[in-house]
Order: C-alpha cells, then sequence, then structure tokens
C-alpha cells in the first residue's frame, strides 16, 4: 500500500511541476509579447528609439561617432 502511494504522491507531484512549468512559459511568453508590442509602438514613432533598445545604446555612439 505504501508504494502505491508513493507513485500516486510522486505523480502529483510531476503533474504539479509541469504546470508551473507552464505557467512560467506562458508568463515569459506574455513578457515578450508585451516588450515586442512597446518595441514596434517605439519603432512606428521613432525609428532611432527602436533601435537604441534593441542595441542597448551603442547606436548612438556610433551615430556620433559618424558625425564627429
Amino acid at each position: 500500500m505504501h508504494h502505491a502511494e508513493a507513485f500516486a504522491n510522486a505523480e502529483k507531484a510531476h503533474a504539479n511541476e509541469d504546470v508551473a512549468e507552464r505557467f512560467e512559459r506562458l508568463e515569459k511568453n506574455e513578457e515578450v509579447q508585451r516588450l515586442l508590442a512597446n518595441l514596434k509602438e517605439r519603432r512606428a514613432f521613432d525609428p532611432w528609439a527602436a533601435l537604441l533598445l534593441i542595441t542597448g545604446g551603442s547606436a548612438c555612439v556610433q551615430q556620433g561617432s559618424a558625425g564627429a
């Protein structure tokens, strides 16, 4: 009887981990979608702002050095 209980508990724990992993993936996907929408909005408004987001600001340095 103890083996059956242990097995059932292990299956339950595994199912709970799967659900937690799914929620984590959904949350990450939602965050990616939000960031992508934000990036598209900024790019439509200001192409340089989108480039700065993608490059982490290095485009600003390159742009500034090209004009110098």
